[in-house]
Formats: C-alpha cells, sequence, structure tokens
C-alpha cells in the first residue's frame, strides 16, 4: 500500500482553529506512532475510506443528530470554504487555505453567496454601525 497526500498534492502547512489543533494534538498523543491520523481498531493497519466511514464518520453523523446518508466527509471542506467566504475572508485566503485556485473557489464554493441578500447587509450593518446591535435584516423592493 502506498500512501500518498490527498490528490497526490503538495503537502502544506495551514493554519487551524485553535479547538481543533487541541483536540488533534490530543489524538496525535494518544494515538499515533507513526504519522498516521486514522487506523483501525483491531489491527492497528492504515484505515481505508470504507472502514473510516463505518467507524468513525457516519457514527460521529449519527451522534451529531444528522442524516448519515446526506453527508459525506467531503461536505466538511465545502462547510469550511462556505463559512469563511460567508464571515468575508478573502477568496484568495480562501483559495489559499484549501490549496485551491480563486477560479476553483468562486466556481465551486462561491456561488451560493450570490443569491444570498441577507449577507452583504449584515456585513454593511457591522461595518457601520460597530457598537451598535446590528437591525434585523430586511428586504427592500426598489420596485423594479
Amino acid at each position: 500500500m502506498a500512501l500518498t497526500t490527498a490528490k497526490a498534492e503538495n503537502a502544506r502547512t495551514i493554519r487551524v482553529p485553535g479547538t481543533v489543533a487541541f483536540e488533534l494534538r490530543r489524538h496525535v498523543r494518544e494515538h499515533l506512532d507513526d504519522g498516521l491520523l486514522f487506523r483501525t481498531p483491531r489491527a492497528g493497519e492504515p484505515m481505508r475510506r470504507d472502514q473510516f466511514y463505518v467507524s468513525a464518520w457516519r457514527p460521529a453523523l449519527v451522534n451529531a443528530g444528522l442524516d448519515a446518508r446526506r453527508y459525506v466527509f467531503h461536505t466538511l471542506r465545502h462547510f469550511a470554504a462556505s463559512s469563511m467566504l460567508a464571515e468575508g475572508v478573502p477568496l484568495t485566503a480562501v483559495a489559499g487555505h484549501l490549496g485551491d485556485t480563486v477560479e476553483t473557489v468562486s466556481r465551486v464554493y462561491a456561488h451560493w453567496l450570490r443569491d444570498d441578500r441577507d449577507v452583504p447587509a449584515a456585513v454593511l450593518d457591522r461595518l457601520l454601525a460597530p457598537d451598535a446591535d446590528p437591525p434585523r435584516v430586511r428586504s427592500v423592493s426598489h420596485g423594479r
């Protein structure tokens, strides 16, 4: 078995949220001995994707009250990218974090923002009145 990075990409360093870093450090300290993050429970072998889904991913979804048939692990990538974009992280920074091009991020992850009228209004509210509680966002018709 040959182990490679995802999609045989070059390795890169990214910053992760402090809570994620804390949990990863704990997991690595308790379970990691040769660089693999996930191993089979009994034999300690590198975990295949189907084993990961059965023993870790789907149980985690069920424990979180989510539909295990609806979400795949790759969903986390979309969640992260979309969340960063919705919070105003620059497209270039999101692309760098994901290891994608700006064009790919724009096409794959940012398309839904075009139709979200609340996001721009909420951002402008925060910029224009940073110390006040933001008013509820409401739609305004221009009679077009």
